[in-house]
C-alpha cells in the first residue's frame, strides 16, 4: 500500500461553536410522536435527521414533573456536526387540552438534564386541523415531556352552583 493517500480521513473533530457558518435547516420529524418538525442552527447540519419516538415514562432516577405530562418523546438527530440550538414544534389535540381543563398557555416543553427536567420557553402557534400548535426553543436534544398544566384558566366550573360566588349588585 502506499502511505500518504488521499483515502485517509482525519479524525473528526467538532468545531467550535464560533468558527465556520451557522447554517439553518427545518426537518420534518418521523416517529409518530407531537413533535411534527423541528428547525435546526449550527455547523455541517444540512443532511440532518431528526426522529422522534414517544416514551411511556422517563428513565429511574428522573425528578417529577410541575405537571400532568401529555408525552415523553425521545428526539434523536442524525447526520450532523454540530447543534447550537434548536426549535422544537409539536401539537397537542384540542380534545386533549379540553380533557385536563387547559388552555394552550399551559402547555410547556421540558428537557431532560442528567435527572432534573428545564422547563423550555415554549409559544403558542394557534389551531389548525383540530389541533393546538407550539414551539420551544432548546440548546440540545434528550428525552423531552409536555407537560400540560391548568393552573391558567380562571375558576370557573358550570357543574358547579353559581350561588357560592358572591355577587355585587348596585
Amino acid at each position: 500500500g502506499v502511505s500518504g493517500s488521499d483515502d485517509t480521513i482525519p479524525p473528526r473533530t467538532s468545531p467550535a461553536p464560533t468558527s465556520g457558518i451557522l447554517r439553518c435547516s427545518t426537518v420534518n420529524v418521523g416517529g409518530g410522536s407531537a413533535v411534527s418538525r423541528v428547525t435546526v442552527t449550527g455547523l455541517d447540519i444540512s443532511g440532518i435527521i431528526v426522529t422522534a419516538k414517544k416514551t411511556v415514562a422517563p428513565p429511574g432516577g428522573a425528578a417529577p414533573l410541575d405537571g400532568s405530562v401529555y408525552q415523553y418523546i425521545e428526539v434523536i438527530p442524525s447526520r450532523y456536526g454540530v447543534i447550537t440550538s434548536a426549535r422544537v414544534e409539536f401539537d397537542v389535540p384540542l380534545p386533549t387540552l379540553a380533557d385536563y381543563n387547559a388552555a394552550p398557555e399551559g402547555v410547556r416543553l421540558s428537557r431532560l438534564n442528567n435527572s432534573s427536567w428545564v422547563s423550555l420557553p415554549t409559544s403558542t402557534l394557534g389551531v389548525k386541523n383540530g389541533r393546538s400548535l407550539f414551539s420551544a426553543d432548546t440548546s440540545e436534544f434528550s428525552l423531552f415531556a409536555i407537560i400540560i398544566r391548568n393552573d391558567t384558566l380562571p375558576v370557573l366550573n358550570q357543574d358547579k352552583p353559581t350561588e357560592l360566588i358572591p355577587t355585587r349588585n348596585s
